[in-house]
């Protein structure tokens, strides 16, 4: 995260900052050069974290438009991320039901169209299944704007769908092993051996794609925010991008950043509890 904060600052310092929005705010040139370097510093590594300190000093990083401080950060984080969150057990939970639906159905009629749903969802704009989402909203006579778990099941589709995917694939090899093939001739069921023998052992093939999938997810999503109405981190980030704002970009790539490390520590810290394999490789590591 430190290194991400460096690199960061030192690219969106060099950004241009004669915008009309800046004239606005400003009474002068100078008066807007100043305000640009009390807020990001001289342009140096050294003041790399200078927009960090005047955000939790209380103090505002936004260069145009309305002030930027650490409440508006914390009240936009959190709003996205338990959306995020929420739009995260709604995929995997989608996952996991596509995935044994396609490995027990994959002989069946039902199986092809099945085998259709990942093409559909994957060639669907997100702002499409949006539009989708809103209109079956309006059909029950349910007001979308500011849902949250509307929104959140729009952004854990695709996303549920490609884990899904993946899980059914892996439960398909895992299908064709000794194990599973002896627990059907010991008179289990083909839908007992998938849940309660090949779904534990095909685990560790999901976390291999969950942890970007958790990443995008808990940071937010401009496209349903933005159509939903809601004031998270990732409409947030896109005003500021589109504004030019380096401050608040400063701020909140640097979050990204640390968010991505941190759902990719949980991933492994669980591939650790649930893989034997990945355990006993640690331990020859150690």
């Amino acid at each position: 995260m430190p290194i991400s904060a460096v690199l960061v600052y030192l690219l969106v310092v060099n950004l241009p900052f004669r915008q009309d929005s800046d004239r606005k705010i400003a009474t002068s040139e100078n008066d807007a050069i100043a305000l640009r370097a009390q807020v990001l510093g001289s342009g140096g590594v050294q003041d790399a974290f200078v927009p960090w300190k005047r955000l939790f000093s209380g103090e505002s990083v936004g260069l145009a438009g309305q002030p930027f401080t650490a409440k508006d950060l914390g009240r936009a984080a959190s709003l996205s991320l338990g959306l995020g969150l929420i739009a995260l057990l709604l995929a995997l939970a989608w996952a996991l039901l596509l995935a044994v639906a396609r490995v027990q159905l994959a002989a069946s009629r039902v199986g092809f169209l099945l085998e259709v749903i990942p093409g559909l969802v994957f060639g669907s704009p997100l702002f499409l299944l949006a539009v989708v989402a809103a209109l079956l909203a309006i059909a029950f006579g349910v007001s979308f704007t500011g849902s949250h778990l509307l929104a959140a099941a729009v952004m854990a589709l695709g996303p549920g769908t490609f884990l899904g995917v993946v899980w059914s694939d892996a439960l398909r090899a895992e299908a064709a092993r000794p194990y599973f093939l002896a627990a059907l001739a010991r008179g289990c069921s083909r839908r007992q051996a998938l849940l309660k023998h090949a779904l534990p052992n095909a685990l560790p093939a999901l976390l291999d794609a969950a942890a970007p999938v958790a990443s995008s997810l808990l940071l937010g999503s401009f496209v349903a925010e933005n159509f939903f109405q809601l004031k998270g981190f990732g409409l947030v980030y896109l005003e500021a991008a589109r504004r030019v704002d380096a401050g608040v970009v400063v701020v909140a790539t640097t979050l990204f950043a640390a968010v991505l490390i941190l759902v990719s520590l949980a991933v492994e810290l669980v591939r650790l509890l649930v893989d034997p394999k990945a355990r006993d490789a640690a331990k020859e590591t150690a």
